[in-house]
Formats: structure tokens, sequence, C-alpha cells
């Protein structure tokens, strides 16, 4: 089975309506909905969460659709991938510290649990300060460094080079946030801790910008990613409670 590795650079994209609020209490308010719009194709994930406010089950539409389900026991999360067919896809083992950080992320590749990739995480106080990347087979660890400034990831060298990101310094990170709803979709946890909304992703001759559109609560409507000629939007819809 193909392996997934953790890159900056890779997400699938959202969909996201307004939510209400209960005259002067406000609501707290979740992505329940991701509608991805690519080339003229919609890709649909519908989001549970569970009681304390954790992901508890997201589902992927379309021929390649798949099912994730979320369980928490103490400081340990496991994701359950299947897809369409209910074979099994995948099976992530995350640790996590005091904070909720990931200490540690086990993607299992097949059901025997022989084929697996390992990432352990390193921090600064609450900045990602590297992790290693290691594998069943024993080989030498792969270490991706972390460069941090005002709480925000700048940089992140990896073996296959360096991704530089920038920032919207006047919009605080939030749901719909593109850098965090990558890992928050697969892991349930935010992997790479930043302040601001992520503006631009650049890895190689790649390059990503993002430009937000909000409601008028404050909360992220869309994002439309622009990479050379390529054009692809997220849309959100919320739960509010």
């Amino acid at each position: 089975m193909k392996r997934t590795t953790i890159s900056v650079a890779v997400l699938l994209f959202v969909s996201l309506a307004a939510c209400k609020k209960d005259n002067d209490k406000k609501a707290t308010c979740r992505i329940s909905t991701i509608t991805q719009t690519s080339s003229g194709d919609n890709t649909i994930q519908n989001i549970t969460y569970n009681n304390d406010g954790r992901i508890s089950t997201m589902t992927t539409s379309g021929d390649f659709g798949s099912t994730k389900v979320f369980t928490y026991n103490g400081n340990t999360v496991i994701v359950i991938t299947t897809g369409n067919d209910g074979d099994f896809n995948s099976r992530d083992s995350i640790t996590l510290d005091a904070k909720r950080k990931p200490l540690n992320i086990r993607q299992f590749h097949n059901e025997d649990g022989d084929n697996w990739t390992n990432y352990s995480f390193e921090y600064n106080g609450d900045d990602l300060q590297k992790f290693h990347q290691t594998n069943e087979n024993g080989t030498s660890p792969q270490t991706s460094v972390a460069t941090y400034q005002n709480g925000n990831m700048m940089s992140l060298q990896t073996g296959n080079g360096t991704a530089t990101l920038e920032y919207f310094t006047d919009k605080k990170v939030q749901p719909g946030d593109y850098l965090e709803l990558a890992s928050l979709i697969q892991y349930g946890v935010s992997v790479y801790p930043h302040k601001n909304l992520v503006k631009t992703i650049a890895e190689g001759s790649t390059i990503l910008n993002f430009n937000y559109e909000f409601n008028a609560d404050g909360t992220i409507s869309k994002v439309t990613a622009t990479s050379g000629g390529t054009v692809s939007s997220l849309t959100y819809q919320y739960q509010c409670n």
C-alpha cells in the first residue's frame, strides 16, 4: 500500500456556511462540511464531533471516498480509515502531551501492523522544533527541522527540500486555516503550531497562495488556493451550539 507522509504542501479543500449567535452569548462553531472544488469537480467531507468537541467521524464522498473514525483514550488518539467498500485503508496512532500536541504519530499501512511509518516530535515551548521519521525497515531516521518567528512556523527543512511559509499577521489562526485543517482532518490534532492564518507555502518551484473570505461573524467562509494556473477552493459549513 502507498505510504502517506506528512507534508506542509499537501491537503484536500473545503466548504463553509455562516453560523448564528444566540443573543449576547457567543456560539461555538465547528466546521461540519468541507467542499473542495477543483477543475470543476467537487469533493465533500462531512465531519461529526463528540461531546468534548473533538472530531468523531469524517466521511469523504466520491469514487475514492472513505470514512475515518476517531477514538480518544487518555493521551492517545486512534484513527481508522476505511474505503467505500469497508475495506481497511490505514490506521494512525497518535500520542499527545498535556497540551494535546502530538509527541508521536505512527501510521500503519496494512491491517497486520508490520508496515508503518513513525514520526516523533520535539518542541521548544509551544513551537515545533523538529520531528524524526522512521519505518519498519530500521533505516536511519530522517529529521525535519522547523524554524519559528513570533509563534509562526517560517520554514520546515526536510530530506526533500525546504518549505517556507508566510502569514497574514493581522489575522489570528482559526478553524478553516489551511495549514491547521490539513493535519486536523488527518489526525484530529494540529501538527504545525502557528498563531496567524497561513498566506503562502513555497516548496521548490511550487508556490501555494491562499485567500480567505469571511462570514459576517468573522468565521472563515471560503479559502481559495492558487498555484500557477491551478485554482482550488474550500467552502465551509458550520455546526454551532
